[in-house]
């Protein structure tokens, strides 16, 4: 391994006439705001002021790592891409400033530290990352900015750097008030002053090793770069396209197709636990590494995360139009319900029992389906929405049975597996009494409503219940009041004092007297208000005795019927 090393200034590094380039195995641009403050400020502690005169001083900003064949002045940066990205938008933050003032030295800055020629005489930028191209180059860099819309994650975060450096910038500004420019020299000094240790290797193989070695003991967050410089290493074939790089590009746009984007290191630890188990995430990377060998492995593992990511954001972002078929509706209300109640641990063991029911050979049957994401439901509105249960080995047990399943490989072997899943997810269901300790608790008024998505799912859950078919479905009610809201009194607010109402009666109804309150429901339609009728017809009074009473009732048949996993 032929390793180089030397001290450079940022000066050094880019008043040459080089290009640094951020490779095909580099993750995305990701400083935010605690990183960008913590570099302003090391700067600014670099920079002392005595009287009106500003001095540098020396500091050190860490290692950076490139690739550099045969002495070319094309660099691809292995490691320190965070750093130069950022300190040449702070760059191009300090020339825009310098407009104002010198527009000849905002010309000689930019000309000097953000563009040079190529090797053919093509005027090109220092700092080239091919994943955010466009619009590093023409929104943040360019001397003639070019506004245009943020399209991901990475290009909200290098506007996000961009900003956050011309805020402080303009408070510098009113700081120093008349010594402002001198400021400005004075700090584009000390950037050209930050020192590195700058290290060379010839051989990109050799970029991957030390890649890997630099970052295998940081954190948890890193785990999806050395992944993907492990599949890049192995599937290195760049011509006639980059393959790997191609495909990492559409899963990570799938991730962000919609309303709610969804990352890439948490997809890949799902999709890896459904198919291997529990890993912990400090054992993630290693697991990937002992099974992803060679160069086929890498490309079937990319083809197939590709394939599942569609599967993955139907779970965790469904819509109504992804299951269009009636009996699998089931999979898009388990998946609405889930988000309610902020759980992912299931994630793993639906996208394995849905992986098999859409491959070829087909071992887990609708049937099953439906079946077992109506337990899981269950399960988490008992357990988590409203017992609120520590989740403590739930994810351990998800994984276990979601690699049972993807290597089932017969129908009876597969129903077996979910009946035992079954069976365990019973066995740790909280208690009647722990589940209606909970259920007393949902509360909802016009000034705390925390809990009034769950308490509108509550009602839809048990209209269905009550209908026993899916002919009719409930959209759109209001959450009633019996008791009044005003005067304010603390029952007012719990579950057995709400109905769910059509709009227009809930209006009427309003302060009326309780027995002209049961005559105003009785056009409504839902089987919850008709049930609420006939029990409560002919009580001349609503008091607090009565709201506690059906509080416990509708928790005891929430427990014993309609969520119950019989």
């Amino acid at each position: 391994m032929n390793i180089e090393s030397y001290i450079k200034t940022v000066n050094d590094i880019l008043s040459e006439n080089n290009t640094y380039h951020v490779t095909r195995f580099q993750r995305e641009y990701a400083w935010e705001k605690d990183d960008l403050q913590e570099f302003w400020n090391d700067i600014n502690s670099a920079i002392n002021k005595v009287e009106t005169e500003f001095f540098t001083s020396d500091y050190f900003i860490g290692s950076a790592v490139m690739i550099n064949q045969e002495k070319s002045p094309r660099f691809d940066i292995v490691d320190g891409q965070q750093r130069l990205t950022t300190i040449s938008i702070l760059i191009s933050v300090i020339i825009e400033a310098f407009k104002e003032f010198n527009e000849d030295e905002a010309k000689a800055i930019y000309n000097k530290l953000i563009v040079g020629t190529d090797p053919t005489g093509q005027k090109t930028f220092k700092v080239i990352n091919e994943n955010a191209k466009e619009y590093l180059n023409t929104r943040i860099l360019f001397y003639d900015k070019v506004e245009s819309e943020v399209n991901n994650n990475e290009e909200r975060r290098l506007l996000f750097a961009y900003e956050f450096f011309r805020k402080e910038l303009i408070k510098k500004k009113r700081e120093y008030k008349e010594d402002f420019q001198s400021y400005l020299n004075i700090l584009i000094n000390q950037i050209e002053r930050l020192k590195t240790i700058f290290i060379t290797v010839d051989k990109e193989d050799e970029a991957y090793i030390i890649f890997e070695i630099l970052n295998s003991k940081g954190h948890d967050l890193e785990n999806i770069d050395l992944i993907k410089n492990l599949i890049f290493k192995l599937f290195d074939q760049e011509f006639p396209i980059d393959r790997a790089n191609t495909n990492w590009k559409k899963i990570k746009d799938e991730l962000m197709k919609r309303d709610r984007k969804l990352d890439i290191d948490t997809y890949f630890r799902t999709y890896w636990l459904s198919r291997n188990g529990y890993i912990s995430k400090t054992k993630l990377y290693n697991s990937v590494k002992d099974q992803i060998v060679n160069e086929t492995q890498a490309k079937n593992l990319l083809e197939d995360l590709l394939e599942k990511v569609d599967l993955y954001q139907k779970i965790c972002n469904p819509q109504e139009n992804d299951w269009t078929e009636t009996r699998k509706r089931i999979i898009y209300d388990c998946a609405k319900a889930l988000n309610l109640f902020a759980v992912n641990t299931p994630r793993p063991f639906i996208l394995a029992l849905l992986n098999r029911h859409q491959a070829e050979n087909r071992i887990v049957k609708i049937k099953e389906i439906e079946d077992v994401l109506s337990v899981i439901e269950n399960f988490h509105f008992i357990f988590t929405a409203v017992s609120s249960q520590r989740a403590s080995g739930l994810d351990r047990m998800y994984a276990k049975y979601a690699k049972e399943i993807a290597e089932s490989d017969t129908i009876q072997k597969t129903r077996e597996i979910i009946l035992d899943f079954k069976s365990t997810l019973e066995s740790k269901l909280p208690s009647k009494e722990e589940f209606t300790k909970g259920f007393r608790k949902l509360y909802f008024t016009n000034d705390q409503t925390k809990d009034k998505k769950l308490i509108q799912y509550i009602f839809k859950k048990w209209e269905g219940h009550l209908r026993r078919t899916q002919e009719l479905t409930t959209y759109h009610f209001t959450l009633e009041h019996i008791y009044p809201q005003t005067p304010p009194r603390e029952f007012v607010g719990y579950i057995g004092n709400l109905l769910p109402l059509d709009g227009d009666i809930n209006n009427k109804i309003d302060k009326k007297p309780f027995p002209r309150k049961i005559e105003l429901m009785e056009p409504s339609e839902l089987e919850v208000v008709k049930v609420f009728i006939e029990k409560y017809e002919g009580k001349v009074e609503w008091e607090e005795d009565d709201i506690k009473q059906r509080t416990k009732e509708i928790a005891v048949l929430a427990y014993d019927e309609i969520w119950s996993l019989g």
